[in-house]
């Protein structure tokens, strides 16, 4: 059972991850590209961040 369940949560992390990029490049894709590059620079900032 616990085997299972550690299955099931990665699972729903993965799909998560999923959203969460798909989200990050619908938002990227409405911006100036000025914008795009701040955005980008702040996403790799955060995506890089090992400060926990």
């Amino acid at each position: 059972r616990v085997a299972a369940a550690i299955d099931a949560v990665h699972h729903s992390m993965g799909d998560l991850q999923k959203a969460t990029l798909a989200h990050v490049f619908a938002m990227r894709a409405q911006l100036r590209p000025d914008q795009a590059a701040t955005f980008d620079r702040l996403v790799v900032a955060k995506l890089t961040d090992t400060a926990r």
